[in-house]
């Protein structure tokens, strides 16, 4: 009896060692196959991570190589009691490099090569760039958003935040409509985009447009998951992602970033990565990924208006400039004279803004960022073009109002305060004949919103519709004891184009926008009525494009004869006050639109009024 229970004992001892050998390795092989499931899953995200941590943060790799190394040295040559202790100073001091004092130092090499590319490159400018008399942005990302969110009415979609994107002729804030639900992300995919007139004209336009690989999917169907095994070596920027149509087809286009190794020795040897614009990854509908190097963006008429310059690389390229005197200077912040970004209005955005630039036949967007080196008076405004990443800067001999001031005046004015504006921002720098404006937004209390200009030099502040005038009168003045007066028009059955009309001193400045059957905008033109008088509306046509328009307050309906379409012309006599203020907004003109400004209104010279 006592022999078979001896044995039995190994034997069972055995099997529990077996069985728990094999649990080991299940759940071992479970826990990695786990780990290579959500891997899959969150691949763009791992491949984020992983970029950071490789490519973009190399002394990582180098001191725990260096680490590694030196450990494995002093283990085989060291001996004795106090071999330990090396070892565990040797492991400390690899961590401590790897971990912290290798990326910072990183972080000085690069921006100090930044510092001195910027400095050999920048191009000082005698005047402040003319923002664009054809195109305009005066309507603010969030009014935007708001008008856009209303355009989808399908149960589990919704939209993702705005880009500026040049299409039919014009700027307009692009929303992709994509499913916000799971279950919609699981069954459905992109619906297009909604489209908000950049200048405050015309009502939003929703463009369905179905993509292979949208946004908002989930796993291979997603876009970003596409996107990421086209590219795998590079770091997207989605703050650059943006939905946008040429040529009747849909896109989705990213910028990327690359960043190329150095070396430097002193005062610590190791290597650094310094960000580089790489180029941009163009996706359409199909499912189809194309990269248009850094070099062609120029030259890609699809690219064409389209801000792709990833506005990080500006932000660290300005930041850069502590660098400029030296490791020393820059780790301490830099001298005096070290630009820095200017306050940003309400602190819910950041440097630089994009506005557009250049003209109907050539459009362009610019980056601008106000610095300085102390207080809220704006030193510097440096200009960077969206497409190329090519930078200037105007130096003011005396400080100009900075954005955060001008937002505290615009606040404060009669206007804004008596109508409960509760926030003041989104500013855009707007200049006209090199002289420097504040475009700042305004929102009241219900939600609606309106625009307001300070003089950059004088402090001079406008404000123009904060709220919506409760009546029409043919003059079609604002503000005060003024009123405000809309003419809408529209080429058959293409969106009406909401024209507003300002009283001046000299007569009513008019603009009127026309735009073809295919809703690209055709014309432009400022008219100035005389006061009381009335102009007729009426479009003329030579080989199918507008070649005449002219626009009054007048209720007019155009003849309709040989060669001339039928506009609908009218003006309301009261204006509900649930109508959107956003819709209001003061547009840069040439100076000549405007024979006088308003002495009541300040408007600065070569500004008109347009919704």
């Amino acid at each position: 009896m006592s022999g078979e229970g001896t044995g039995a004992g190994p034997a069972s001892r055995s099997r529990a060692r077996a069985l728990l050998v094999s649990g080991v390795y299940l759940a071992g092989g479970v826990a990695v196959a786990g780990v290579v499931v959500l891997v899959a899953l969150l691949l763009p995200e791992t491949q984020r991570l992983v970029y950071g941590l490789v490519v973009g943060t190399p002394s990582l790799s180098w001191w725990l190589l260096v680490g590694g190394l030196t450990t494995v040295v002093a283990a085989r040559r060291l001996s004795g009691d106090w071999r330990r202790t090396v070892l565990v100073a040797v492991v400390g001091v690899t961590v401590l490099f790897a971990v912290v004092l290798g990326p910072a130092v990183g972080s000085a090499y690069a921006s100090a090569e930044l510092a001195d590319r910027s400095d050999r490159e920048t191009t000082a400018l005698r005047s402040v760039p003319d923002t664009s008399t054809a195109n305009a942005r005066t309507r603010s990302e969030s009014a935007a958003a708001t008008a856009a969110r209303a355009q989808v009415r399908e149960p589990g979609f919704g939209t993702r935040d705005g880009r500026l994107t040049y299409r039919n002729g014009t700027y307009a804030w692009s929303f992709p409509v994509v499913p916000d639900e799971l279950r919609s992300r699981l069954t459905g995919s992109q619906r297009g985009a909604v489209y908000v007139a950049a200048d405050g004209s015309g009502a939003p336009v929703v463009r369905e447009s179905r993509f292979r690989n949208g946004l908002g999917g989930v796993w291979l169907g997603a876009y970003e998951y596409q996107a990421m095994l086209a590219e795998p070596t590079l770091q997207r920027q989605p703050a650059t992602r943006v939905v946008f149509e040429h040529d009747g087809e849909a896109y989705i286009a990213e910028s990327t970033v690359r960043h190329e190794w150095r070396f430097r020795a002193f005062p610590v040897p190791q290597p650094y990565a310094v960000p580089q614009f790489a180029g941009v990854q163009l996706t359409n509908q199909s499912g189809v990924t194309e990269f248009v190097p850094a070099s062609a963006v120029a030259d890609d008429e699809r690219l064409a208006g389209q801000a792709v310059y990833p506005p990080s690389l500006v932000r660290q390229e300005i930041a850069a400039l502590a660098y400029r005197d030296g490791l020393v200077d820059g780790a301490l912040g830099g001298g005096r004279d070290t630009p820095r970004p200017s306050e940003f209005p309400g602190g819910s955005g950041e440097w630089p803004v994009a506005a557009p630039t250049g003209n109907a036949s050539a459009p362009s967007l610019t980056y601008f960022m106000p610095t300085t080196a102390g207080g809220e008076g704006v030193e510097q405004l440096w200009a960077v073009d969206a497409q190329t990443g090519e930078a200037g800067v105007v130096s003011f001999r005396t400080p100009r109002i900075g954005p955060d001031r001008a937002a505290r005046l615009v606040s404060q004015s009669d206007r804004v305060a008596g109508f409960g504006a509760r926030t003041a921002g989104d500013p855009v720098p707007v200049s006209v004949e090199g002289s420097l404006h504040w475009q700042i937004s305004t929102a009241t209390a219900d939600g609606a919103a309106g625009t307001g200009f300070v003089d950059a030099e004088s402090g001079r502040t406008t404000v123009a519709n904060a709220s919506v005038a409760s009546s029409v009168a043919t003059n079609g003045s604002l503000g005060g004891d003024d009123t405000a007066g809309t003419t809408d028009a529209g080429v058959d059955a293409v969106d009406d184009e909401r024209v507003a009309v300002g009283g001046e001193a000299d007569g009513v400045a008019v603009r009127v926008v026309v735009r073809d059957a295919n809703g690209t905008v055709v014309s432009r033109r400022n008219v100035t009525v005389p006061p009381g008088g009335r102009v007729g509306l009426a479009v003329g046509e030579t080989n199918n494009s507008t070649v005449e328009v002219v626009g009054s307050p007048s209720v007019d309906r155009p003849p309709v004869g040989t060669g001339v379409r039928q506009l609908g012309v009218s003006v309301p006599a009261t204006v509900p006050r649930s109508v959107p203020v956003a819709d209001w907004s003061l547009l840069p003109s040439s100076p000549s639109a405007i024979s006088a400004a308003s002495a009541k209104e300040n408007v600065p010279s070569g500004w008109m009024r347009s919704v």
